[in-house]
């Protein structure tokens, strides 16, 4: 844990996330052992790993109560890692929605998604438009578990939601669908009659540090929600 002046520990704010701070708090190799099991941070491009060697379990051996030390050794840490990478959201201030924010990738209204040092969010912290700063974290797909028994299949039925009379204004909806996947907007069960897709706009909100997510999902949602076979086929969809 990081003791340092500078740190964000000792940063009176409430503007940084309370996980995000705590990775700020940790040295680099602390925070590449994180990466291997977050999503949400990644070692810049260039890092040398044999400049940071991590103590893996094989390597470990059984101490005695004795050799344990009595006090915590706190490391004296003066700044955030500079080659640790965080993929964050920042939220603006509604009259500040101007303000640059270094490593952006998207801006929707006072939401910027940007990948940045852990070493920046100090000073990111202090800009006076910065409402709240916060991590990117990983959507887990679903795994179903299959049952071994066989059921009796249920007999495919359109489902319908009230009277069709009262949906007099179904042309004009946008459903919006977030999920961690990937949508096929050319799939034919989003097609109108005329051939062209349903979709209307996608944000994909991932980053260039990992390779991008791979499967059917998000497809698989959407076509329940607004595909040609699904609720509502003539339901405009947005994807993030």
């Amino acid at each position: 844990m990081a003791k340092g002046p500078n740190n964000l520990k000792n940063v009176q704010t409430r503007k940084i996330q309370p996980k995000l701070r705590m990775y700020c708090n940790a040295d680099t190799n602390v925070n590449r052992i994180r990466a291997e099991y977050s999503s949400s941070i990644s070692m810049k491009p260039g890092f040398n790993p044999d400049a940071h060697p991590i103590i893996r379990q094989v390597q470990t051996r059984n101490m005695a109560f004795s050799e344990l030390s009595d006090t915590l050794e706190l490391k004296d840490i003066e700044e955030a890692p500079k080659d640790v990478l965080t993929n964050i959201f920042v939220k603006l201030d509604s009259d500040s929605r101007r303000i640059k924010i270094p490593g952006e990738t998207g801006r929707r209204g006072n939401l910027v998604s940007a990948t940045v040092p852990l070493s920046q969010m100090k000073k990111l912290s202090e800009e006076q438009g910065v409402s709240y700063i916060e991590m990117g974290e990983r959507l887990t797909p679903p795994n179903p578990i299959i049952s071994p028994t066989t059921d009796t299949p249920l007999v495919p039925s359109r489902p319908q939601f009230g009277p069709e009379e009262l949906h007099t204004a179904e042309k004009k909806v946008l459903i919006g669908i977030i999920d961690c996947q990937g949508f096929d907007f050319s799939h034919p069960d989003f097609r109108d009659s005329s051939g062209g897709t349903r979709f209307y706009k996608i944000w994909d909100q991932g980053g260039d540090a990992r390779p991008g997510p791979t499967g059917s999902h998000d497809t698989h949602v959407a076509s329940l929600a607004a595909g040609n076979s699904g609720i509502r086929p003539i339901f405009y969809i947005a994807g993030v």
